[in-house]
């Protein structure tokens, strides 16, 4: 453990977010202090051409501070954050997905 989970635009890598209101941004690292729903959003994992595959769901620690997702804000403060990066503190589960 200890490695660090980075940003999608860090990573080179295009993000695609499926709500068109969404204020997604890619710099960011996206956190929740639920681990029901940390869990549901690592189940729904895609990769190239849109293909579920199974996630795995982290334990992490935010490197540096943290701010509310514009799109939770107002929902339970606190519970939905994102930061520049996050470390890996423990693997919580392997090979989530959707039944």
């Amino acid at each position: 453990m200890g490695e660090l989970l980075l940003p999608a635009a860090e990573l080179g890598l295009s993000v695609r977010y499926t709500s068109p209101n969404a204020a997604h941004d890619p710099t960011r690292v996206y956190v929740t202090t639920d681990e029901g729903v940390a869990a549901a959003f690592a189940s729904r994992y895609l990769v190239a051409g849109d293909r579920p595959v199974p996630g795995d769901l982290y334990e992490v620690q935010s490197v540096g501070s943290t701010e509310e997702d514009p799109d939770y804000q107002g929902h339970s403060p606190g519970m939905f954050l994102s930061c520049r990066r996050a470390r890996i503190v423990r693997r919580v589960a392997s090979g989530l997905a959707l039944s």
